[in-house]
Parts: C-alpha cells; structure tokens; sequence
C-alpha cells in the first residue's frame, strides 16, 4: 500500500510539471504571435502612410530639379547663343530618377528622356509670299516622369521655350525669345530661332544624364520695311509654330499681343490651332500674322545636342 501511494504522489508531480511546461509553451507561442502581430502592424503602418508620405515628397523635390535643369538648359542655350561662342561644349545635368530608401528600396521611380531633332519647328515668312522665308528653327527634348505617389509631369524644351505638362494639361513655365511691339507708330518683331541638331535619342532610367550643347553657328540680321509713319508701307510677316501643345503656344502669342504688344486688333491674326502629319503623331499649327512689320531682326542659331 505504501508502494502505491508513493507512485500515485509521483504521477501527481509529473502531471503538474507537464501542465506547468503546456502552460509555459502556451504562454511563449502567444507571447511569439503577439510580437510578430505588432511587428506587422508597425510595418504595414510604416508601408501604407508613412512610405507613401516620404515617397510622394521625394518624388515631388525630384520633379523640382527637373524643372530646374531644363531652365537651367535655355539659359545655357540662350547664353551661348548671346555669346557668340563656337565650338565650346556645355552640360546640363538631367536626373532621371529617384533612388529609392534603405528600406527594400522602396520609393525608387524611373524617367525618360527623348530628343527629337526633327520636331517642334518654327518658321516666319512672307505672309503674301511663304517661298519668302526669313528663318527656320527646329528640335524638341522631353523628359517624362513614371512617378508612383506623386502626379506624372513632363518637360518639354522647343523653340526656346520650357513647358510643363500635368494633369493632361500644359503651361509654358520660361517664354522663348519672342517680341512684338509697336513704338511710336513702328512695329517690330525679333524672333531667336534654334535649331536644336543632332541624333534621335531616348534614354531612361533612374541615374543622371547630362545635355550637351555646342553652338555651331549663329546669323544675326536686321530688315527695314517702309516707314512706320506712313501705314501701309511695311510687310505682312507669319510666325508659324508647329507644336504637340497648341493650346500653350496660341495661349502664349494671345497674351503677348492681346496685352503686351501695343499693337491693336487689326494688326494682327491669331488662327486657330489645327492639325497636321500622321494621326497616330499628331502635331498642330500655330499661324499669327503680324501686319505692316516695319522692322524685323533675326537670329538664327544651329546648336550640336547629345544626350550623354
């Protein structure tokens, strides 16, 4: 009888210790499961606000240079053009993407940068006689972002303008070098026309590209027409602009001669945009006649582009 006590008070023991051990294993696993249900709940706090938060304000400051570098382009197009200098190269960093964070590399976007030498021309000529041209200047370069927080944007150098594109609209940020006015019953016009030479290029990705300009050459003349003082005796002149953003550049010469220019109505035509080339790459026509130009300078300029 003593024997069996004993072994009954020994399975009480070992029953108590492996349910003590049950509740201990118990106890860890939900322990283990609570850690890893707050560790995901921190991560998908972390994934779903405060990475789209840092994100959207990367690629927003990104887009901000962007813009910068392309105004930081026509100022170093326009200054070699001013200059005069031949021959000496000039780079203007372009930075593509954005790099992403330490965490998966989470937050890193790709852009894409396309020169086409053959597009966005601008021409002026004889209104009563367009085989009578006085200058031609051609060659688009775009960027275009592939932002995943913050809205898409492109920019666009042409004709010596910088335009931004969002939303599906456009604006011209920088005016190319444009004037019309009339002083003192004279109207003058000068216009910069750049051909933009060089090879088709499209390049993209996250890292820096840079623009090289070179000027090649430059032709500056200046033509009198008649006498401002007697009406009538100047020359009808057309600026034509072929464009992908009609509604900018007709907006543009709109301003500039509705409230700019000094001119009055009737001496001055503003057509609307129309269409031109393949349907499946569409451009339009700007045409604005000026009427009775007295006096018209140009400067026509050829600059080498790389993308490299």
């Amino acid at each position: 009888m003593t024997l069996g006590k004993e072994l009954n008070r020994y399975r009480k023991k070992l029953l108590r210790r492996q349910m003590n051990r049950d509740e201990r294993s118990v106890s860890n696993i939900v322990t283990s499961i609570m850690m890893l249900g707050i560790v995901f709940t921190i991560l998908g706090m972390v994934l779903t606000v405060y990475v789209p938060i840092w994100a959207k304000s990367l690629e927003a400051a990104h887009m901000d240079e962007v813009s910068d570098s392309f105004t930081e382009l026509k100022s170093t197009v326009d200054s070699q053009i001013a200059q005069g200098d031949l021959g000496t190269k000039m780079s203007t960093r372009v930075k593509l993407g954005t790099e992403g964070g330490p965490l998966l590399g989470l937050g890193q976007t790709t852009g894409g940068m396309l020169f086409r030498p053959d597009r966005s021309e601008m021409t002026v000529y004889n209104t009563d006689d367009p085989f009578e041209k006085y200058g031609t200047g051609r060659g688009k370069l775009s960027f275009e972002s592939s932002n995943i927080y913050y809205v898409d944007q492109s920019y666009t150098y042409e004709n010596g303008a910088m335009i931004l594109e969002q939303y599906g609209s456009a604006v011209m940020k920088v005016e190319p070098n444009i004037y019309i006015n009339n002083v003192s019953g004279t109207t003058t016009v000068s216009t910069v026309m750049i051909t933009l030479q060089g090879d088709l290029e499209n390049v993209g990705g996250i890292k820096s590209q840079s623009i090289q300009t070179s000027l090649l050459s430059v032709n500056r003349d200046t033509t009198n027409w008649g006498d401002g003082a007697r009406p009538g005796t100047g020359k009808n002149i057309t600026l034509e602009v072929n464009t992908s953003f009609p509604v900018v550049w007709h907006e543009y010469f709109k301003d500039m001669l509705d409230n700019r220019s000094r001119l009055n109505s009737s001496e001055y035509a503003i057509m609307a945009p129309y269409t031109v080339g393949d349907p499946d790459d569409e451009y339009w026509m700007i045409e604005v006649v000026i009427r009775d130009v007295n006096k018209f300078s140009s400067t026509i300029a050829f600059v080498d582009t790389k993308i490299t």
